[in-house]
């Protein structure tokens, strides 16, 4: 007789919801304010983000903001989601706070990465892919700078869809894939694609 090969499931939401019940449960027994609340309730509110579950996310950023050591990390989700709502001064605001204090190697795998989905999500999707192409052409041998555009591509393919705009989101899916392909052959770690 031959074997039946297992069938593999993938979870596209990668085990998220088991992981925000688990984090979720954690929070209860941790003393408030205490560095293992902040960080637990970090990671619920980046499952919550990535879950899009919006509403409850950035009631834990702007929690999570407070404390010194996630304050700077939080941003980066508050701006997106800020820009996600409209809010386009509180969005760019929230982005230039990040840029400017965060390390200049942070800017660089970041700056262009944000920007490109906050001004996405405030609906300049067109000139925001215009600056990244631009950006992608000068930093063509780094496998990361070339793995966050590809991420970049592909959360600002939800903003176009959004906005309505079924033939920029083609274009940006199709420059997230080729990047990404750029980045893989660059040698770019891979384990990272199931928290992007």
């Amino acid at each position: 007789t031959q074997e039946v090969p297992q069938r593999v499931t993938i979870d596209p939401r990668g085990g998220y919801p088991q992981r925000l019940a688990k984090v979720e449960q954690q929070l209860l027994g941790l003393e408030a304010d205490s560095p293992a609340h902040w960080q637990a309730l970090m990671e619920k509110s980046v499952l919550q983000f990535q879950l899009g579950q919006y509403d409850q996310a950035l009631k834990g950023f702007t929690s999570v903001s407070k404390d010194e050591t996630h304050h700077y990390d939080s941003l980066r989700y508050l701006a997106i989601l800020q820009a996600r709502a409209g809010e386009a001064e509180a969005a760019r605001a929230l982005l230039k706070e990040f840029l400017e204090g965060t390390s200049s190697e942070m800017r660089e795998s970041y700056g262009s990465y944000l920007t490109m989905i906050v001004e996405s999500w405030l609906g300049h999707g067109e000139s925001a892919l215009k600056r990244l192409e631009t950006e992608v052409a000068s930093h063509g041998a780094s496998g990361l700078f070339l793995y966050k555009a590809a991420c970049a591509c592909s959360l600002s393919t939800l903003a176009a869809s959004h906005h309505d705009q079924p033939e920029l989101a083609s274009r940006l899916k199709g420059l997230g894939l080729r990047l990404l392909g750029e980045s893989l052959s660059l040698g770019q770690n891979i384990s990272q694609l199931s928290g992007d």
